[in-house]
């Protein structure tokens, strides 16, 4: 059904497809440089303007895109890698049911409902990034379970990447990365030195699969140093605004910044009491 929406469905149709795509596209020419200049020629992309530090799964997609970006239907493609993106997730599920021991009824029944509920196959037959949070938020939850039942080096070094990744996503993995590290951390802290025999044990068992996990900690860990601490060094937070990169007429090309501005102008909660300020929420989704 998922790849029966992806050729039936026309394109911009899936939430926030034209600027996910848009966003793949102008990585695409930048390769193989992950960073682009704000003062190119795309100011109506938000993001961009605002030097988002959510920007790796339209990094990742840029790859593919380039061997189909003369194609018309480039978009066909991506979203092929989405529906690949929803089959890996519904894997992850099946594992994560084995290791936490879940009767095959209740897996099964599980792995039924997500893929027979609509708006799972639609979003995943569509260009979002929300598929890639997806995906990594229940591979992380079943890797800390790994590393509950054992410490290895190639798991807690793919939980690092897990981390790096969803935090590179989307603003909504915040909460789970520190939900899946705060538990990490209340199972080992009083166990340091075991820990440390385990890592140096398993790393030698599989050396040559560390070393190159290592490699992919190092590039993402860059990366997240990049859009995180850069910007705070830069502009005093992590996820700095339109206008604070640039000017206020480049801001107000962008629907969005438009939008964000009327609602800053017209609702102040700390100046109207409940009522009111219900009553023009509800008039603003009115508009919306």
């Amino acid at each position: 059904q998922a790849i029966f929406f992806v050729f039936i469905l026309w394109f911009g149709l899936p939430p926030d497809e034209t600027y996910h795509f848009t966003f793949i596209k102008l990585f695409s020419e930048h390769l193989p440089s992950p960073f682009l200049d704000v003062s190119s020629d795309y100011p109506v992309l938000y993001d961009m303007t605002t030097r988002t530090p959510f920007f790796i799964y339209h990094y990742l997609l840029s790859y593919p895109y380039l061997l189909v970006k003369d194609s018309e239907s480039a978009f066909i493609f991506l979203r092929l890698i989405n529906v690949a993106m929803g089959l890996a997730t519904l894997v992850m599920v099946i594992k994560l049911a084995a290791e936490l021991k879940i009767s095959k009824l209740a897996r099964n029944i599980t792995v039924f409902m997500l893929a027979n509920t609509a708006m799972f196959v639609f979003l995943f037959s569509g260009i979002s990034y929300d598929n890639l949070f997806i995906l990594l938020s229940i591979s992380g939850v079943y890797i800390l379970l790994k590393l509950i039942k054992k410490i290895t080096t190639k798991n807690i070094l793919l939980f690092i990447i897990i981390l790096l990744l969803g935090l590179m996503v989307k603003i909504n993995f915040l909460p789970v990365a520190f939900s899946l590290v705060s538990i990490f951390i209340w199972k080992y802290y009083n166990k340091i030195p075991q820990v440390y025999i385990s890592l140096k044990k398993s790393f030698i068992k599989n050396k040559s699969v560390n070393l190159l996990l290592i490699f992919i900690v190092v590039v993402f860990g860059f990366l997240f140093i990049y859009s995180y601490v850069g910007n705070i060094l830069q502009y005093n937070t992590p996820i700095p605004k339109c206008d604070q990169v640039q000017s206020i007429n480049v801001c107000r090309e962008n629907q969005t910044f438009v939008r964000n501005e009327y609602i800053k102008q017209t609702m102040h909660p700390s100046e109207m009491g409940v009522g009111e300020y219900i009553f023009n929420w509800f008039s603003l989704m009115n508009q919306r």
